[in-house]
């Protein structure tokens, strides 16, 4: 049973991400090192000048236990040894960024195992109110897949029905960020955000309307983050006296500031093509479903009747009355769907 306080998860898996992270970079604080050395430290300006060392030293990917854990899950998973997989996913912790991706590719292993119900699990915690409008639309293929493979009907038409109310927004907005690569969410990244590399807890808001772990993406994290030095360290070096290499560094620096938004727009723009291309794919996937739900459930009934005119249906006790199913509830009726994992429901008739 889902515990009342599941709203909160998402707050606690954030704020937990934030415990036992590498040291982050502050372009607040580098901006000021930068005015309180010139003209005093000028070895130690020239040093904060050096953008490229600065960015490629705050973007180097953070070794850790849980990317460790699911590097090897990865490609334990690419070997077709789920089992092991599953150990390794196993390992991430929910206060890891890599969690929701841990949960994802386990319901996937269970999946590929033919653990439909554990598959399930996967995407209940996936598709739960918290997490909902951001992990994007293939927990809701996993989840209608795995429930087709059960012949859970009416589970399918539910997870539509949810992919539906829940994504469509997100899938225009997305639509619009492929074709322009603006967004108010970048604009507002830009401005408040002040602490790199970027992660799940402080780009807020912005991960309801941008692409899925947009801000993992490395290229994209360089143009924001050379754009919000070349705006801190801009007014602070047109002011002060600079020697000819530190002219150059100025030099570079109003570039970035002039066509760095631009750089951060086509990566987003590229990302959101990624991500629609796939969604188009996701929406294929799951209409095939629908067909095939529908269909099978047309044979499940017309199967009924046959069998019904014929007398072929399951025994019934004295005290019961057979009747095939035409689809409307009747009103002493209840729980008329049983499902039981890796057996399909035939002859669906009911009893009273």
């Amino acid at each position: 049973m889902m515990n009342r306080n599941v709203s909160t998860l998402l707050f606690a898996v954030v704020a937990l991400a934030s415990t036992g992270r590498a040291e982050t970079f502050s372009v607040n604080a580098w901006s000021k090192d930068l005015q309180s050395s010139l003209g005093t430290h000028p070895t130690a300006v020239d040093r904060l000048l050096d953008v490229n060392a600065i960015v490629k030293r705050t973007l180097v990917q953070e070794k850790s236990a849980p990317r460790a854990a699911m590097n090897e899950a990865r490609a334990l998973y690419g070997k077709g040894q789920f089992e092991q997989a599953l150990a390794k996913y196993n390992e991430v912790p929910r206060g890891s960024d890599l969690w929701l991706e841990a949960v994802e590719e386990k319901g996937w292993a269970y999946h590929r195992e033919k653990d439909f119900e554990k598959a399930l699990a996967q995407t209940k915690t996936l598709l739960s109110n918290p997490f909902l409008s951001i992990v994007g639309s293939e927990p809701f293929f996993l989840q209608s897949l795995s429930q087709l493979k059960i012949c859970d009907y009416k589970g399918i038409l539910e997870t539509h029905k949810l992919f539906k109310e829940s994504q469509r927004q997100r899938l225009v907005e997305l639509q619009g960020l492929s074709e322009t690569g603006k967004s108010e969410a970048l604009a507002k990244l830009i401005e408040k955000n002040d602490q790199f590399p970027l992660s799940f807890e402080n780009v807020g808001e912005s991960v309801k309307s941008m692409p899925r772990l947009f801000y993992k993406d490395l290229k994209f994290q360089q143009a924001v983050l050379e754009l919000k030095m070349a705006k801190a360290a801009i007014p602070v070096l047109e002011n002060a006296k600079l020697n000819k290499k530190q002219k150059s560094v100025l030099t570079r620096l109003q570039k970035i500031a002039a066509d760095g938004q631009a750089r951060a727009e086509a990566r987003l723009k590229e990302l959101a093509l990624r991500e629609n291309d796939q969604n188009f794919k996701m929406l294929q996937k799951l209409n095939l479903i629908e067909v095939e739900t529908i269909q099978r459930i047309h044979a499940d009934r017309e199967m009924d009747r046959e069998s019904f005119r014929k007398g072929q249906f399951a025994k019934a006790g004295d005290d019961q009355l057979v009747f095939p199913d035409d689809g409307r509830p009747w009103i002493d009726e209840l729980d008329k769907y049983q499902v039981k994992v890796n057996s399909c429901p035939q002859n669906i008739r009911r009893r009273m």
